[in-house]
């Protein structure tokens, strides 16, 4: 009976079909190395040298953004190797054990997955996983607490700005968050303080009269748009006079 070695590792279910042709299952190997391949019976030996590649396991070198909302959605960009090379098959990406959606590979270097939301403010390890192995990254993702923004009050003022506002919502002070941008119409507010976690006051910049602009609240968790949440009031306007003349 025939034995077969890859390297010095030997393989199973050696199965001679004919006198010029056998099959075998190839034993484990390192990824990424090439073997030889031998051949023994009791007439003798062959050997074939760098007879046999194992396939290269895929690595996992980065994760872009690292940070995303507990409601999910966020775009992830993983690179690293072995995403294309050597027929890895389908490629899974989990994100503290949950797997994400719409993986999509753009090279053998690089390929996006969407994040499906977790409990925020832990780290979680992502994992790639295909056919060649997998590879993982410690501590690389969290889900954060991004900011929302519910109301203002009051929700109008003089053009001429200047005048103080509640801003209602939530996340305003949560872990990472950092401090608060708030944008009225593109314009940033002054004198931004935080009350609580869902209340803070700012200073309204000044702004076109008689128009209602959007209201944004950013920082480092993310940002909330509230539409036409402002109205500047507008100015008054003097057309005519009955009568135009007097004593």
């Amino acid at each position: 009976a025939p034995t077969v070695r890859f390297g010095a590792l030997a393989a199973s279910a050696v199965n001679v079909l004919s006198d010029a042709q056998l099959s075998c299952a190839a034993p484990a190997g390192t990824p990424g190395s090439t073997v030889a391949l031998t051949l023994t019976n009791s007439n003798g030996s062959a050997s074939l040298p760098a007879a046999f590649r194992y396939h290269s396991a895929p690595t996992l070198t980065s994760v872009t953004p690292e940070q995303g909302p507990g409601g999910g959605a966020t775009t992830l960009t993983l690179r690293g190797t072995g995403f294309l090379a050597d027929a890895p098959g389908a490629n899974t990406v989990r994100i503290g054990g949950v797997p994400a959606t719409n993986v999509v590979v753009l090279s053998d270097g690089e390929l996006e997955a969407t994040t499906v939301g977790g409990p925020a403010n832990q780290l979680f390890a992502v994992v790639l996983e295909n056919a060649n192995g997998s590879a993982s990254l410690a501590d690389a993702f969290h889900y954060v607490t991004a900011p929302t923004l519910s109301g203002l009050d009051p929700a109008h003022g003089p053009a001429a700005g200047g005048n103080t506002v509640l801003l209602s919502g939530a996340g305003f002070l949560a872990p990472g968050a950092g401090p608060n941008l708030v944008l009225f119409g593109g314009l940033s507010a002054l004198d931004v303080l935080e009350l609580d976690d869902a209340t803070l006051s700012c200073s309204v910049p000044a702004g076109v009269a008689g128009t209602s602009v959007d209201v944004l609240i950013a920082n480092a968790n993310g940002q909330s748009v509230l539409p036409a949440g402002y109205r500047y009031h507008a100015l008054p306007v003097l057309g005519a006079l009955a009568p135009a003349d007097g004593p």
